[in-house]
């Protein structure tokens, strides 16, 4: 699956469950701030960096 624009991280954190454990996820994201709250807010969703 693949994000264009993470945003808040959100939509990831959705896309992240539906792929699962085993399925991949690409998100791409120009600004590296907006990428750093967007791993920062999956991490804090799932409690720890997603495998996907």
């Amino acid at each position: 699956m693949v994000e264009a624009g993470v945003g808040s991280g959100a939509l990831s954190c959705s896309l992240l469950r539906a792929v699962g454990d085993h399925g991949s996820l690409f998100s791409y994201e120009r600004r590296e701030d907006f990428a750093e709250i967007a791993r920062n807010n999956v991490e804090r969703y799932f409690g720890s960096p997603h495998p996907a």
